[in-house]
């Protein structure tokens, strides 16, 4: 592995502009940069030229998944490290490229801040004689570790401040062993370079209650609140590595931006079941209006029929006769509406079952 002006880095970026920002960067920084925007440019230039860094959109081709991408260059170079970007990440995306051997997997932001940590990353990659990342990383969670006590503590301090200053009407009921297991899940995916324990905690131990819009306000402040505490420790541990700390920062923030995601499906599923729940008692209540005329309609001949019956003793023939006609009439189409009650009744039975 090179270092300094001597390394070279294989940028594969499909988007012209993202091509310019990531080579300036590198550049600017003294690296040997070269571009391409296409995957058969990217074998074509590994196959006849010496790389020590890939950075590789994620998105590169629309023939072929990424995933394969990578996993094609870690079994034909699989000494050159892969930096994954795209602007369009997802937990699942990030935990797969990990897993399949990519080095770091970095977002874009409008911002463009997310090009520091390329070049950091790049750095961390490419620098001799320097404390690597990975043990910088180690001391760093072997310390949170050390401190995991102090760390509950001031946690449920600064959620129970938090709750006071939103004012929320109910405290968060997650007890003392689902703190330290939520703990426990983010060093063990912040060790691993995953997320998948702390979303499968969430999963588990919150989501799959009858949520609330609380509740999950509730799971914000717990993603947000151990960024801010994380963030604290690490400034005040290690001042002088806090730049190597920053990546690890980054990597909470992924897996904090992960979290976010499960929570805001959460959200629409409830805002959609919400909705749901108002058309339903929108539909019964235009129902029920329904069958309250239908059963005026009935009502108000049945009504006349039973006024006629009481008149017919008092009436001559010919006026029995007619009356009795018109009765008849009457009968008919009470009938019929007491036929469309029942079908609208049963139809909303239905419905409603």
């Amino acid at each position: 592995m090179k270092s300094g002006n001597n390394a070279r880095i294989l940028i594969a970026e499909d988007n012209i502009d993202h091509l310019e920002l990531l080579t300036d960067a590198l550049s600017g920084a003294n690296y040997e940069v070269v571009g391409t925007e296409t995957r058969e440019g990217l074998f074509e230039k590994l196959g006849i030229e010496r790389f020590d860094v890939v950075i590789l959109d994620y998105n590169l081709s629309k023939l072929h998944e990424g995933i394969l991408t990578i996993q094609e260059i870690a079994t034909k170079y699989p000494d050159i490290p892969v930096i994954i970007v795209t602007a369009y990440g997802s937990e699942d995306i990030a935990v797969r490229v990990m897993k399949v051997g990519a080095k770091d997997y970095v977002r874009k932001t409008l911002d463009n801040k997310f090009l520091d940590r390329i070049v950091y990353i790049v750095q961390s990659l490419t620098t001799k004689n320097r404390i690597s990342y990975s043990e910088i990383k180690r001391k760093m969670i072997s310390f949170f570790i050390e401190i995991k006590e102090r760390f509950l503590q001031r946690w449920k301090d600064k959620i129970q401040a938090q709750e006071e200053h939103l004012k929320l009407t109910h405290s968060f009921q997650i007890t003392d062993e689902q703190y330290s297991e939520l703990f426990d899940a983010f060093v063990s995916d912040l060790n691993q370079d995953e997320i998948s324990r702390t979303i499968d905690f969430l999963k588990t131990y919150i989501l799959q209650q009858e949520s609330q819009e609380d509740l999950l306000l509730h799971i914000e402040l717990l993603n947000i609140t151990f960024r801010e505490i994380a963030h604290d420790i690490l400034v005040d541990k290690f001042p002088n590595e806090f730049k190597s700390g920053s990546t690890l920062l980054d990597q909470i923030n992924w897996i904090v931006d992960a979290n976010d995601i499960v929570v805001s499906r959460e959200y629409e599923r409830i805002i959609d079941k919400s909705v749901e729940r108002v058309r339903k008692i929108e539909k019964h209540s235009a129902n029920f209006e329904l069958l309250t005329r239908l059963r005026g309609l009935i009502y108000g001949p049945i009504e006349k029929l039973e006024s006629d019956l009481m008149k017919l003793s008092s009436l001559g023939e010919d006026e029995k006769k007619s009356l009795i006609q018109k009765m008849a009439s009457d009968f008919t189409t009470v009938k019929q509406r007491i036929l469309d009650f029942e079908n609208q009744s049963r139809k909303i039975l239905e419905d409603y079952l």
